[in-house]
């Protein structure tokens, strides 16, 4: 497994770079800096196994689909837009950090194996 922590914040990283200039980040709604994140983002979510869709609010939701036959549901998830001057991490970390533990659940080992 790998240093989800440091994965994480690789990604908020490479988020905050979808920002107009200036401090902290500035990603405000429907501007190209938000639908660069959108892609970007999405492209996180695909690589992680989920499928993606946008809807019609612009709002960009991911999902992976259980194997059993009635598996619940956990929905998890933010905001990719920020206000002036945001910090890197306000909406993203709810956005990355559920789709970094996708991705290590995926790639780990199966337990079902004795």
């Amino acid at each position: 497994m790998s240093n989800l922590g440091e994965t994480v914040s690789n990604m908020l990283d490479q988020a905050a770079r979808h920002s107009e200039p200036g401090a902290g980040v500035t990603r405000l709604f429907l501007t190209e800096q938000h639908r660069q994140i959108i892609s970007t983002v999405q492209q996180w979510m695909q690589e992680a196994g989920m499928e993606t869709r946008l809807d019609d609010a612009s709002t960009l939701v991911g999902s992976l689909r259980g194997t059993s036959g009635n598996p619940p549901v956990l929905i998890l998830g933010s905001h990719v837009d920020s206000v002036r001057h945001g910090g890197k991490s306000d909406g993203m970390l709810g956005v990355l950090l559920p789709i970094a533990c996708v991705n290590e659940l995926r790639s780990a080992p199966s337990s079902s194996s004795s």
